[in-house]
């Protein structure tokens, strides 16, 4: 019998999979087991699979007993105690990753990867976006949108690549993941509740992703991850520097202009995107090394190695994903910005160093949830010195106010709601306010852009 453990996007995919594929488990029993006492859309996956067998409520020791298999949905961790307790030493454990990596078997299709503490549903997008601007056919997910099992075809029509991202949970079960490029993006403390404290933990499950990667794409300004990284694959690098090989991407000044290159080749100016901050800047780049490698990998590179023109010009079109340091209004001169995806600290250091120099006046940081037991130390570093007041909501909202206070002014109120007024009361022409929230927004929200809407509806309503 088959266990599935967690009935979220990822789950309800992998009971697709197993019911419309021809696997080796095609035949077995399946038993769907999630703690929660009802699930979304219940009626409907019911109707779905009208055989499901479906037990709701606290997991139980007993659930397990006749498990031959036990496919995990991202967020529960195989290192949970009642999954090493209950379980035998030898009974396979699998993700819906892993089940992906069996599929692409019999087709092997390039695959690339993207991770990363930060950034990288935007690169994710913008990859996907730039491939099929130089006309490849492309399909996308993974963490991000659909699941990666729901982007197998159904059809027969297999795409040039799939483009995944891929969080920390997902890689803790990729043993057969065979990607052509893979990237971490950057790493910060983030999801340590799911790691029991151990930033050290986090961080191997994301360097699993380069467990059988082709090329590396590197970040070459997270000193944290080049120390780290696997020197027996080669390596394309990108950073915010003038690049110092060919193959690598960088930013240089050409004039008085700052230009995305690669080598000592420009490639457009900073000033035409419509991408801003320095953390968008990074994706960018990022973005043009996975781009490039895959048009080299297909056979689509352009003659002379000249830059790809069509991915370029979409690069200066994507205006970035909602709730990504989003521009929602100005208000009496005062500038409004949405990143309620900032869900972890090193998002929230990333906006606040990104827009550091983008108004003339000083920022108003909206910042709570669940902290997700994240140490808030690096946040006051990043905001001492732009940051005027701190407007601090939710769950940790006290342990926020413990860091930031000694330098930043603080106040502590109820709701978003309290916290966009009073930085209306607060801010002042020229001023711009932030909602960073460095939490996750489980404990008053949905999600995070359950939180991002409300925001922009309370800053549109002013």
């Amino acid at each position: 019998m088959i266990i599935l453990v967690g009935l979220g996007l990822s789950g309800v995919s992998c009971l697709r999979y197993l019911r419309d594929h021809d696997t080796p488990y095609a035949q077995l029993p399946i038993t769907v087991l999630d703690s929660r006492l009802k699930v979304p859309n219940q009626a409907q996956l019911q109707r779905e699979f009208p055989e499901l067998n479906l037990k709701l409520g606290p997991l139980n020791k007993a659930a397990f007993q006749e498990a031959s298999r036990v496919i995990l949905s991202p967020g529960m961790s195989h290192w949970a105690p009642q999954i090493r307790d209950w379980l035998g030493p030898y009974t396979p454990i699998q993700g819906d990753i892993s089940l992906f990596a069996q599929a692409l078997q019999a087709r092997p299709t390039p695959v690339l990867g993207i991770t990363g503490s930060n950034g990288k549903s935007t690169v994710t997008t913008l990859v996907a976006e730039l491939l099929r601007a130089e006309g490849l056919s492309v399909k996308a997910g993974g963490n991000l949108g659909t699941p990666a099992l729901d982007l197998l075809p159904r059809d027969g029509a297999w795409p040039d690549v799939f483009v995944l991202e891929l969080s920390s949970f997902q890689l803790e079960l990729i043993d057969t993941l065979a990607l052509c490029l893979a990237s971490i993006l950057n790493v910060s403390p983030d999801h340590l509740d799911h790691y029991d404290g151990n930033y050290q933990d986090y961080i191997n499950a994301k360097l699993r992703i380069f467990l059988n990667t082709e090329v590396i794409i590197a970040n070459r300004d997270d000193s944290t991850l080049m120390s780290l990284l696997p020197k027996d694959r080669p390596w394309i690098q990108f950073g915010l520097a003038k690049p110092e090989h060919a193959r690598d991407y960088g930013i240089q000044s050409i004039g008085e202009d700052a230009y995305l290159c690669r080598g000592n080749v420009p490639y457009l100016p900073v000033k035409k995107m419509n991408l801003h901050g320095k953390h968008n800047l990074s994706n960018a780049l990022a973005a043009l090394a996975f781009t490039e490698a895959t048009l080299d990998r297909v056979g689509r590179r352009n003659p002379d190695d000249a830059p790809p023109p069509k991915a370029l010009a979409a690069l200066l079109a994507f205006k970035g994903l909602p709730h990504r340091c989003q521009w929602v209004r100005n208000h009496q001169g005062v500038q409004w910005i949405n990143d309620s995806k900032g869900t972890n600290v090193g998002a929230s250091v990333q906006a606040l160093l990104g827009l550091k120099d983008t108004i003339p006046g000083q920022w108003i940081l909206l910042a709570g949830g669940d902290g997700k037991s994240a140490d808030f130390t690096p946040l006051l570093s990043a905001a001492k010195d732009t940051v005027k007041h701190a407007i601090l909501f939710g769950k940790d909202k006290h342990l926020l106010a413990e860091c930031l206070s000694p330098e930043i002014p603080c106040e502590i109120v109820n709701s978003l709601d309290d916290a966009v007024q009073e930085a209306a009361n607060l801010a002042r022409a020229g001023d711009g306010v932030l909602l960073s929230p460095a939490c996750a927004s489980w404990d008053q929200f949905k999600d995070y852009a359950a939180r991002g809407e409300a925001y922009e509806a309370l800053v549109k309503a002013l």
